[in-house]
């Protein structure tokens, strides 16, 4: 970012202008980039991604984020779509040509790639309704797993730096 950040009315533009950027999408992808996923692949499944998008001629309608850790370890590499909210996981490279054909070219969820609740014996596609997150309430890393890690443009999009300026000015 190249941008000189002055006053309020730059952050508002900032964010003004990412928002509106943003509306051209109809999915964004966030590959979670924590260690754990690192280190089971998910910079290979990114690649993969890029790859699929290109061959259905995908790259302007959908895009991808690399974002801090979402919180399962466990499970990666994975990603949640949204607006959706599907949370695909245990994700191998060959996965992904079957997650851009299907969810993203037809709008069907794969639902024995999502997360599977051993506990109650179900696939749970969104991720909002895991348990183990549906009762978290994050106030600090709020946007961790939410986020482009990479992009001040998007954190400024999500209030950062709003209440830095407030307190600067008053």
């Amino acid at each position: 970012m190249s941008t000189k950040i002055s006053n309020f009315e730059d952050l508002s533009k900032i964010k003004n202008q990412f928002s509106e950027n943003e509306k051209k999408y109809k999915y964004v992808v966030q590959i979670c980039s924590g260690a754990g996923c690192v280190s089971s692949g998910c910079g290979e499944v990114k690649e993969a991604f890029i790859q699929e998008l290109e061959k259905y001629a995908l790259k302007d309608k959908v895009k991808i984020n690399l974002t801090g850790c979402i919180g399962a370890c466990d499970v990666g590499p994975a990603l949640i779509i949204q607006p959706d909210d599907i949370f695909y996981c245990n994700l191998k490279v060959k996965d992904i040509q079957v997650i851009v054909k299907r969810h993203l070219v037809k709008g069907i969820i794969v639902e024995d790639l999502c997360y599977f609740d051993k506990a109650a014996g179900k696939y749970i596609q969104k991720f909002s309704e895991i348990d183990f997150f549906k009762r978290q309430q994050k106030n600090v890393l709020k946007n961790c797993g939410k986020i482009n890690y990479d992009s001040m443009e998007e954190y400024i999009a999500n209030d950062g730096y709003f209440a830095l300026s407030k307190v600067l000015k008053n």
